[in-house]
């Protein structure tokens, strides 16, 4: 009760955000009627978060009120998230039912001008198992990286469900034939989006895999041919697939930095020196410390002043933890062809609006950046700090996943 009455009326957004995962852990008819007012939330992060609720908790005997909720009136965050819900939820026998639902969703990725909704709806037809085929059509073929990776994912939900072959009956191994095709597909088109998405699935389940594949050696193959540093996380994701189903990778890649200190550009960052990163939601000023991680400072002055930020999109928010920009794929996977070095400093993610440097591990940072909602001290000593937001917080918590830069001007 004392959650709920938080839920309703506590100012805080992320108050309620952390409202709403604590519910998670109670019954269903005990928290479900929070979660249904929840969704009419004036802030669109906790109303989004309520319809995820649903797809993680829902029942089936509620499907069909998830699928109604799902009007098209509401931004497309909820919307999606309460069809997939039903996706997922609708009993088999509703065959209409689903038919009409996943016709519904494949129509609105063909009329959807936003990337991340293509991406959404993807994601919610793989609630679906027999819509593999669509999915494949749909988001290999997209322009948007967000899109196909969404797609691969979208495969990854199916290849995992718990009920695969007594859905597929007879047909169950054709299915995982054609399933592990695609991924196959996925990785030897070099994305490295869809490479590191579809070897953390095949890494899950290494004896389906072999069972249906007559040889795995395409993996080592890309992953020989990865150029590094830029596609890192793919080339150890596929090593890790690779030593899943036994097999034997191309050497251990040690990250290095091969991009020095611009030290003439770090040292005249001073503590009047502002980057103002101008968004969709308004502007958001940071200051620098140019001290702790001149590298860091340099670098994101170097990009900012190339015009390198200039629409790229937030392609990562996380309510209650960090909004992330930055990839030049708009899908976290995207980086240029150096790394520069990590700088771990007397520094703490002890407050909100620490702006730090996103990484694959250690010596790995290039372009993606983030600002933090909330104090996180599990980022602390893995992530560099290089800044602060002063003016602007407001804005941070507005971000939303698709909303992009405009600009990033860099002042005294």
């Amino acid at each position: 009760e004392a959650l709920v009455d938080l839920l309703k009326s506590d100012p805080d957004y992320l108050v309620r955000i952390a409202v709403i995962r604590a519910l998670g852990s109670f019954r269903y008819d005990a928290v479900k009627e929070n979660m249904f007012a929840a969704l009419q939330d004036r802030n669109l992060h906790v109303a989004t978060l309520a319809s995820a609720y649903f797809v993680d908790h829902g029942i089936s005997e509620e499907a069909t009120l998830y699928r109604d909720l799902g009007r098209d009136s509401l931004p497309w965050p909820i919307q999606l998230n309460l069809l997939r819900a039903a996706n997922r939820h609708l009993p088999a026998w509703f065959a209409q039912s689903i038919e009409r639902l996943n016709n519904r969703l494949t129509e609105q990725f063909r009329t959807a001008e936003d990337p991340y909704e293509k991406a959404a709806c993807l994601e919610a037809l793989g609630e679906h198992p027999w819509n593999f085929r669509i999915i494949r059509e749909l988001g290999f073929a997209s322009d948007f990286p967000p899109v196909r990776v969404a797609s691969v994912r979208a495969l990854g939900t199916i290849w995992n469900y718990p009920a695969f072959s007594s859905f597929f009956g007879r047909s169950a191994k054709r299915a995982r034939t054609e399933i592990a095709e695609a991924f196959q597909a996925a990785v030897m088109s070099g994305d490295v989006g869809m490479i590191s998405e579809s070897a953390e699935i095949l890494a899950g389940d290494p004896d389906g895999v072999k069972a249906v594949l007559d040889s795995v050696e395409f993996l080592a193959d890309m992953q020989a041919r990865l150029p590094l540093p830029q596609a890192l996380e793919a080339y150890m994701l596929l090593g890790k697939a690779i030593s899943a189903m036994g097999g034997v990778s191309v050497p251990e890649y040690t990250p290095r930095y091969n991009h020095p200190v611009n030290w003439a550009l770090a040292g005249v960052v001073d503590n009047r020196t502002r980057g103002i990163i101008e968004t969709e939601k308004g502007d958001i000023v940071i200051s620098f410390f140019g001290e702790e991680a001149p590298g860091s400072v340099a670098n994101f002055i170097e990009l900012a002043e190339n015009g390198f930020f200039n629409g790229k999109t937030m392609h990562r928010v996380v309510p209650n933890f960090v909004a992330q920009g930055g990839c030049p794929r708009g899908d976290g996977y995207g980086s240029l062809d150096y790394a520069i070095r990590s700088e771990f400093s007397g520094l703490y993610y002890d407050r909100p609006g620490r702006v730090g440097m996103a990484s694959a591990g250690k010596d790995t940072e290039c372009t993606q950046f983030f600002v933090t909602h909330s104090p996180t001290p599990h980022l602390d000593g893995r992530y560099t700090i290089f800044g602060q937001v002063v003016q602007g917080m407001d804005v941070v918590h507005k971000l939303q996943v698709g909303d992009k830069i405009l600009d990033v001007d860099i002042r005294e």
